[in-house]
């Protein structure tokens, strides 16, 4: 259920995301119908209904039915077969002066059920002639089968003539040729009343309207298909796409809380004449320091790594902000810089890349030796100052793995635990290199920093089971560079709204996961 849940939400967030896109595919596909429905030659429908019915001339002339009655169902199927011949179709185009294939393409016959009315419809790009070919039709058929009748009556009347004719004088004047001649009289007076069972009762009449194209319902289907197209695209992509899009799809694919998202900033951001965009900033660092505790009231967490599912994620930014947060917020601060492959710290700050850790841990020099003292914030008057303490990688080592594993790094760890209020390490990412998978069984905690728009699930998935594997426990993600489109600054409250209330109600960072899994 938990799987489904979250390919519906982000199946919900990407037709957000994209919802230009479908919009497009809406206007494009309605308006392709409506031109399409304008360049077409309008047509006409005009309809004429013929009712069979039987006027029963034989039983009054005769005295007794000629043709027995049928099934009404079967009645109903023959009167429409007999309306489809081609014989109709062809005195009808005699008259119209149009092919028997023209004349059928342009009619169309039916019935209802068992109805004894039978419908003619006739099209035309003339409402006029669409009426005129719908009622030449109904009265070709009416000749049609008056025709027929009459010539089977006629057939019966000859066989009764020839038999008279073979009697001699005094046998046609006997009682039994009297009877033939008087039979004969009966089938002339019938076969001049035949009508053909059919009459016109409803002439067409030329239409005010075109009934095609029928532009509003060719649009609306326009729209429909191409808000179906529009869906469709979208979702394929999303699902091709496997970027995470939204705090809550952090949160599913990690199965930890969302501790903040920090917006994308531009490079500098803590210049000082870039003091709005960098305070922005710190306003979601405040909220992971914030949430970190309130997630961890019951146990003390001075010992924080730092890890992402891929590189590029900007955890080392995150781990050096982190450190000069606590700084400003009145704790000693530390970040270690543990990524012994690809260090970034130094150059990106403009520090000294040596002594540092690698130098420390290798035995050439103290900790405190190596720690450089930066400034965090600065007084209104430039007197008063908050520092923090950066440890860098030092010289790449050729055996980060041995150095990073080994006790001495465990010792410093929990040196720097007792000399300052929070220890940052930053590590490379955890799924990549091997290096920080010892580091987890040192630290109090791990917080794990995804990418909008950048880390994929598979990634994060891929880091959540290494971390499972690990028994790590792992205090929560950080969205950076989040770009949200509801309103509210990716720094703001809403966005935490929902992981608060949820932790207010499960209790600490474990129940919260505990009850993660079970939902």
């Amino acid at each position: 259920m938990r799987q489904q849940d979250f390919d519906l939400r982000r199946a919900l967030h990407a037709l957000r995301r994209h919802l230009l896109m479908v919009i497009l595919c809406v206007a494009g596909a309605a308006g392709a119908a409506f031109v399409v429905s304008a360049v077409q030659t309008k047509q006409y429908e005009a309809e004429a209904s013929l009712l069979f019915r039987d006027p029963k001339y034989d039983e009054r002339v005769l005295g007794s039915q000629v043709v027995q009655p049928v099934d009404p169902a079967r009645e109903a199927a023959t009167n429409l077969e007999l309306v489809s011949l081609d014989a109709v179709a062809e005195q009808a185009g005699d008259t119209l002066e149009m092919t028997p294939t023209e004349v059928n393409e342009a009619i169309q016959i039916s019935t209802e059920g068992q109805s004894d009315v039978v419908s003619i419809l006739a099209s035309d790009p003339d409402p006029s002639r669409a009426a005129e070919i719908a009622n030449v039709f109904a009265e070709s058929y009416i000749r049609f089968r008056r025709s027929a009748d009459r010539l089977k009556i006629r057939e019966s009347r000859n066989l009764v003539e020839e038999d008279y004719d073979e009697l001699s004088g005094e046998e046609q004047d006997s009682e039994a040729g009297k009877a033939l001649l008087q039979q004969i009289g009966d089938l002339k007076t019938l076969e001049a009343l035949q009508t053909g069972n059919a009459e016109l009762v409803q002439e067409a009449q030329p239409p005010a309207t075109a009934s095609r194209p029928r532009t509003r319902l060719n649009v609306f289907l326009g729209a429909l298909l191409g808000l179906i197209t529009g869906i469709g695209i979208v979702l394929v992509r999303d699902r091709l796409d496997r970027r995470l899009r939204n705090p809550s799809e952090f949160e599913e694919a990690l199965e930890v809380p969302t501790l903040s998202s920090l917006p994308e900033m531009s490079a500098g951001v803590f210049r000082a004449d870039n003091a709005g965009e960098a305070h922005q900033f710190d306003l979601g660092l405040q909220m992971i320091l914030a949430r970190l505790k309130y997630f961890n009231v019951d146990r003390e967490l001075k010992t924080i790594l730092v890890t992402s599912a891929a590189s590029g994620d900007g955890k080392s930014t995150v781990a050096w902000s982190l450190a000069r947060s606590a700084a400003n917020a009145g704790d000693k601060a530390l970040v270690i810089e543990a990524d012994l492959h690809r260090p970034s710290l130094a150059i990106e700050h403009q520090i000294q890349v040596s002594p540092g850790l690698s130098e420390v841990l290798s035995g050439q020099i103290q900790m405190t030796e190596a720690c450089q003292n930066l400034t965090a914030s600065v007084g209104q008057n430039g007197a008063s100052r908050t520092t923090f303490s950066v440890l860098t990688s030092g010289e790449l080592p050729p055996n980060p793995a041995e150095l990073l594993a080994s006790e001495r790094m465990k010792s410093l760890i929990l040196t720097a635990k007792d000399e300052v209020d929070l220890v940052v390490i930053d590590t490379p990412p955890v799924t990549l290199v091997a290096d920080s998978l010892p580091l987890v069984r040192f630290v109090d905690g791990v917080v794990v920093v995804g990418r909008f728009a950048h880390t994929t699930l598979d990634e994060a998935e891929r880091l959540r089971l290494e971390l499972d594997r690990l028994e790590a426990s792992v205090l929560g993600v950080v969205v950076n560079r989040s770009k949200r489109s509801d309103g509210y600054h990716t720094y703001g409250y809403r966005q935490y709204e929902t992981p608060a209330a949820e932790v207010a109600e499960f209790g600490p960072i474990e129940s919260f996961h505990e009850n993660r899994r079970l939902r």
